[in-house]
């Protein structure tokens, strides 16, 4: 398993266990040390829109910025099947999950692939949401996905460095 929901759920992006919304933050983004580097994840947006169809993409978009906007509120939900969750190889990060499966089509690899914000809740920045990584996989892409939680907990890291 590569996500966990066990113990409390985040603070900031998700509601409380007793239903209270969580405190929300504001949305930094990880980026290349340019001064003219992208935001990692907007770069891999345009990335996967490259790679679907635009009904997909206008969708996927609007959806990625809803469940945002319910994260600086504080109103996500937390644990298995829901909005956000843990990830187990990488204690730090967290992964926002977008509902719908994206249609992509790279070279001759084809199908529908599953979509994940990955972000975190620094301890030392209170008010921070930190968007890290969009990722990509196969719906059954294990390994996929621990690879792009492994890559969000370096980039936070490289944030505060």
């Amino acid at each position: 398993m590569v996500a966990v929901s066990s113990g409390e759920p985040p603070t900031r992006s998700c509601r409380q266990m007793d239903g209270r919304a969580g405190t929300g933050g504001t949305w930094s983004h990880c980026r290349g040390r340019s001064p003219r580097s992208l935001n990692y994840w907007i770069a891999e947006l345009n990335a996967l829109m490259s790679a679907c169809s635009t009904a997909d993409g206008r969708t996927l978009k609007a959806e990625l910025r809803r469940l945002m906007q319910r994260a600086e509120q504080g109103d996500l939900r937390f644990g298995r099947g829901q909005d956000v969750d843990r990830m187990v190889t990488a204690k730090t990060v967290l992964e926002i999950r977008a509902r719908r499966n994206v249609g992509i089509t790279v070279g001759d690899d084809t199908g529908d692939r599953v979509v994940r914000l990955y972000f975190s809740e620094p301890e030392h920045a209170p008010d921070m949401l930190l968007a890290a990584k969009l990722g990509w996989k196969h719906p059954e892409g294990k390994t996929e996905q621990n690879e792009h939680a492994a890559e969000a907990a370096a980039r936070v890291r490289d944030f505060f460095t």
